[in-house]
């Protein structure tokens, strides 16, 4: 496991926060075992990167998405973009 968190994001205070959150329940669901917990931190930062980067490109895919229906509606009302 990495120890570095793959993403930028994962630096800012709500991203450490919801982190800290999913390892501890990763930690409650192992059954609370002795240590120092860094591989529940380290699985709930990957899983939540993860997490991230494909809300990241969903977003991405649903604003081409609206750009090619925009483009769509001013071609039917006759107003070609193309010069």
């Amino acid at each position: 496991m990495s120890e570095k968190c793959c993403h930028e994001k994962c630096g800012s205070k709500a991203a450490r926060q919801a982190i800290a959150e999913r390892a501890y329940y990763k930690w409650l669901e192992a059954g609370s075992p002795h240590g120092d917990g860094k591989e529940f931190w380290y699985s709930a930062e990957q899983e939540l990167t993860h997490a991230i980067v494909d809300l990241e490109e969903i977003d991405t895919a649903a604003h081409w998405v609206e750009v090619e229906l925009d483009d769509t509606e001013c071609l039917s009302h006759g107003n070609n973009l193309i010069a």
